[in-house]
């Protein structure tokens, strides 16, 4: 296979040899554990991690806020998202599912500290769709740490926790890993 005049793939190993006689070029370009490589280095390290909250008691999510006669504020810590070393890049939400009945409101914010919203200011998820993110740059203010990170997300009905029936909220959150 000829890639423009003077650049052929020589042979799949599952890496690419990519060679050139008119400029004196040899790589090896492959993919190992999810990431790109030339030669052997890592030349991309950035991935996303989605983890999935669900309004009490539904089924297929990663964590699920509780059921309580209350519109108290609930904290989720969705773990060790970011490995140590990792600077955070961006962060959304999506709600997949409307948080139903109509809970008035729901508000939410992300962030690197419990009830914290460092990646993302407090904003309104409950419909089908809604999206929230971070603002420019907002990501890159919070300085990489020596161990793994959490992040976390915080909400606040405007009605009981307990007549929210439906409901799920993605979470995405891309960092680059130290290699």
């Amino acid at each position: 296979m000829h890639i423009g005049m003077d650049l052929k793939i020589k042979r799949w190993n599952p890496k690419i040899l990519l060679h050139s006689t008119k400029h004196s070029f040899l790589a090896w370009l492959g993919v190992s554990a999810s990431q790109l490589e030339l030669n052997g280095v890592a030349i991309s390290s950035v991935k996303t991690v989605k983890k999935t909250i669900g309004a009490p008691g539904i089924l297929g999510c990663d964590f699920n806020f509780t059921s309580a006669d209350n519109t108290t504020e609930q904290v989720i810590d969705l773990g060790a998202i970011t490995p140590a070393l990792a600077r955070i890049l961006d962060a959304k939400t999506h709600t997949e599912v409307a948080f139903t009945p109509d809970p008035t409101t729901l508000v939410a914010e992300t962030g690197i500290s419990s009830s914290g919203d460092e990646l993302i200011a407090s904003a309104t998820i409950k419909a089908a769709d809604a999206i929230t993110a971070c603002a420019h740059g907002a990501a890159l203010n919070n300085a990489p740490v020596a161990t793994a990170g959490h992040v976390y997300v915080a909400a606040t009905p405007g009605a009981n926790w307990s007549t929210i029936t439906a409901g799920k909220l993605d979470v995405y959150i891309s960092y680059i890993e130290a290699v």
